[in-house]
């Protein structure tokens, strides 16, 4: 493959991507084709891409029912493939944001004053957690 566009230095347009779709599909080696955005697999399936219940209990299970449920954020598809018409996910994303009060003198002439101000602190993903034996196990960066 790296040969190919070594060997092909030119402006690629979308019908030769196409064909590169056609010769080296997304499959995995189950055979089952796998997405890296839920907007291909509904446009594809005409289903709606969400995370199986199974999974989100395993998650909250992992966290704590209380600290998922303080997150307003959810679990969200990165790479997953469809196996008996369910959703097998690959990898999930999970970010938290929670709320930090802070006590003082705040404001301006505009806005006035108050004497308490929130800020919302965003917490990223990027621990990676793999699912084996149905358990979460935080995996080493040298894996």
């Amino acid at each position: 493959m790296d040969d190919f566009f070594k060997n092909n230095k030119r402006n690629f347009k979308r019908a030769d991507l196409e064909i590169m779709d056609q010769k080296f599909p997304q499959t995995l080696s189950n055979g089952k084709k796998y997405y890296t955005s839920w907007i291909d697999y509904e446009r594809d399936t005409g289903k709606k891409a969400e995370v199986p219940e199974i999974y989100i209990n395993k998650i909250k299970e992992f966290m704590g029912e209380s600290n998922y449920d303080k997150s307003p954020n959810f679990p969200i598809l990165v790479m997953f493939y469809e196996d008996n018409n369910q959703i097998v996910p690959i990898e999930l994303s999970m970010s938290y944001t929670y709320y930090k009060t802070k006590y003082g003198l705040f404001g301006d002439e505009g806005m006035g004053i108050r004497f308490k101000d929130e800020e919302q602190i965003f917490i990223p993903g990027g621990n990676k957690f793999i699912l084996i034996n149905n358990k979460f196990i935080k995996a080493n960066k040298d894996k």
